[in-house]
């Protein structure tokens, strides 16, 4: 079985969004319109409390389906939404290319200490730093 790479997720056609995991090659078309509108709903529902601020706490970085990667270019994904604390996201956090490259130590770390259950307290990161 062949180890797809990054060169895989950019040689996808325009309509379909790709990620790997573990090596292999996960794409699907873009989202049909009905999905997107309520996707947009819930972005601005989120971005404006959150985000800047407006009737809500602030203090976080919301981007709309960032492409992230946890080990460079071997475990990429792009989630629908994706949320960072701003005091965790420092100014030079924000990356120079398209997208930020997290440590799954981070990940598991925020969501500790956020208390979200099911976070993986416990877990332990492979060998290869996922």
């Amino acid at each position: 079985m062949s180890t797809a790479a990054y060169r895989d997720l950019e040689n996808l056609p325009t309509r379909a969004i790709g990620e790997l995991f573990d090596g292999q090659l996960h794409a699907q078309s873009r989202p049909a319109f009905p999905h997107v509108h309520v996707h947009s709903s819930i972005v601005i529902s989120v971005g404006a409390p959150f985000h800047n601020g407006i009737g809500g706490p602030g203090g976080w970085m919301i981007l709309d389906e960032p492409e992230i990667h946890f080990t460079l270019d071997l475990d990429v994904t792009v989630p629908y939404l994706a949320g960072w604390r701003s005091c965790q996201a420092p100014c030079d956090y924000i990356p120079r290319r398209s997208y930020p490259l997290l440590q799954a130590r981070e990940v598991l770390r925020l969501l500790a200490e956020e208390g979200i259950e099911g976070s993986g307290k416990e877990a332990e990161p492979r060998g290869d730093g996922v």
